[in-house]
């Protein structure tokens, strides 16, 4: 087997402790408006697209704002929390410092917009091992494309084979896998229902950074 020369990770959910994101962005909007989050509120937003959440909640609560003004609302308050609030995952900065002072470069691969994905990066104070950053938005391809993983082996000069790509979601695993990436399933509790799928489908797993 080819020795490794890069590890890519990806951000929300494999080391950005991020699964409650948008559990704690619902509450806490609906507390600045005085207004008690009913039972079952939440699982019934993660049935609807954006759009669709934001006429809903809307209605639901009489709201003033329009769907439109709402998703602006909603996406200010998580772009905050990236610049403020989400931590690690615990262990995860030691992991990604012993993985660089091992010799082998790193890189991430991610939904986030760069900016967002820099800002807590940085703020989490390991933004400094990272040689280079791969958005879907700059390939232009989600994550059911191998694009965002091939552009920082192409970065690096590396073939598919000499890098390693940590995961927390089983899209990304069997993408990553089919392009010739070795791959590492992180558990994350927002995927917990496919755990078992990424384990037996990625070369290894980490339950736990610790």
């Amino acid at each position: 087997m080819a020795e490794l020369k890069c590890a890519i990770f990806d951000l929300d959910g494999t080391l950005f402790d991020s699964s409650s994101l948008w559990e704690d962005i619902d509450r806490r909007f609906l507390s600045e408006r005085g207004i008690i989050m009913p039972d079952g509120f939440i699982d019934t937003l993660n049935t609807m697209s954006f759009s669709e959440a934001a006429l809903y909640t809307k209605n639901l609560f009489s709201l003033k704002e329009s769907p439109e003004e709402l998703i602006d609302i909603w996406n200010e308050m998580a772009r905050m929390a990236y610049y403020h609030e989400i931590p690690l995952k615990k262990g995860a900065a030691e992991y990604v410092r012993n993985v660089c002072e091992s010799g082998i470069a790193i890189a991430a691969a991610t939904d986030l917009e760069r900016e967002l994905a820099e800002a807590c990066l940085g703020r989490n104070g390991i933004l400094s091992f990272f040689s280079f950053i791969s958005t879907t938005a700059e390939c232009g391809k989600d994550k059911s494309f191998p694009d965002v993983y091939l552009r920082c082996a192409e970065h690096f000069g590396l073939e598919s084979g000499r890098c390693i790509v940590y995961e927390d979601i089983i899209k990304g695993i069997r993408t990553a896998k089919a392009a010739g990436f070795r791959t590492v399933a992180v558990y994350d509790s927002a995927s917990a229902s496919s755990w078992g799928e990424m384990k037996a489908e990625a070369d290894s797993f980490i339950a736990s950074f610790s």
